[in-house]
């Protein structure tokens, strides 16, 4: 497939994040299958993730895919057990932190590593115009992963002051995870909760106040205090969350999933759009996964001309670029979005 060239463009994203009328949509993806990646830039990368390209190699593959932002993210995989898939790269599989012995046994993350990736990308990306998101630790997926799913909310009902003594553990880390990072030029943060499935919020509003928001809350105010602009992302049908979201300061609310019961998009838009940007909601399964170029091209172009009235959209798909999406679908996207 031909693709039409487009210059990247941060202030695309800073405007809609700031809902400018008349501006043009953003182009961003969070993550795009390494398969696709190396198909893309004829590499063969193995065991990393498209957000840990060595800086020259995203600034090429964001150039080559017309995408306005860079996403960031250096991982702590507290008490997390890993399973390695054919290329190499770990997927999370559980969580091996179970008791008050174990919490003595963390390690502090290596922030090292945070400042080292981020000066890495501001000189591949000086003198260019593509922006930089960087997804920030936050305190109770952290302590999600680290003891597992399930046993995480057992306890929130059975031991609820082990959950708070762990959480207050973590956040002493995660606090300065988000001084180093916000001391740096970039331009967002994206920050996120496992708050939601497809039915709804997976904890009641009160259990949210006292074990999710607090920390939420702490680092939005800390990257606002620093003019970043602050992106949120949550999966599943979080429709009652946006009024609590608002509140709190987000900027951006990404993924949008289309779920049962969840409010589309453009009521979404018509409701909160005075408060909110969206990005996201092209949808993976259905149209980047099994649409024609044709059907991907109107529903994009669909959600410009309702979402991005009077500004605020930032296109990209309804969670990430996954192993089904094919390369010419995601160009299929991305030219509907330039054209």
């Amino acid at each position: 497939m031909i693709t039409i060239s487009s210059e990247t463009d941060k202030k695309r994203y800073i405007n809609a994040a700031k809902r400018i009328p008349g501006s043009e949509p953003a182009f961003f993806e969070t993550e795009v299958h390494m398969n696709l990646v190396n198909s893309i830039l004829h590499k063969n990368f193995r065991g990393i993730r498209s957000y840990e390209l060595p800086g020259k190699d995203y600034h090429e593959f964001l150039l080559k895919t017309s995408m306005d932002m860079a996403y960031l993210h250096v991982p702590w995989k507290l008490g997390r057990k890993e399973v390695v898939d054919e290329l190499g790269i770990s997927s999370y599989a559980g969580g091996l932190i179970k008791n008050y012995a174990d919490l003595k046994k963390i390690k502090n993350p290596d922030t090292d590593s945070i400042k080292i990736r981020i000066e890495e990308m501001l000189e591949a990306l000086d003198d260019t115009n593509v922006g930089i998101v960087y997804r920030l630790y936050n305190t109770p997926p952290l302590v999600t992963t680290a003891m597992g799913y399930e046993l995480y909310y057992i306890y929130m009902l059975e031991k609820p002051d082990f959950i708070k003594d762990f959480q207050k553990i973590v956040n002493e880390h995660v606090l300065e995870q988000a001084e180093i990072v916000l001391s740096y030029p970039i331009d967002a943060v994206m920050v996120g909760n496992y708050l939601c499935m497809n039915t709804g919020p997976i904890m009641s509003p009160d259990a949210m106040e006292e074990f999710e928001y607090p920390y939420l809350i702490e680092l939005v105010d800390l990257a606002r205090g620093k003019n970043k602009i602050v992106e949120y992302h949550v999966d599943g049908n979080y429709t009652s969350l946006y009024p609590k979201l608002i509140d709190i300061g987000i900027d951006i609310v990404q993924a949008i999933q289309e779920c049962e019961g969840m409010h589309g998009v453009f009521e979404l838009k018509e409701r909160y759009g005075d408060s909110l940007a969206f990005h996201g909601d092209i949808d993976v399964n259905r149209f980047l996964i099994n649409g024609t170029e044709s059907e991907i091209n109107h529903e994009v172009k669909r959600h410009i001309q309702h979402i991005n009235k009077g500004g605020g959209y930032i296109c990209g798909s309804s969670h990430d670029i996954n192993i089904e999406v094919s390369e010419n679908n995601f160009f299929a996207m991305i030219n509907a979005i330039i054209s």
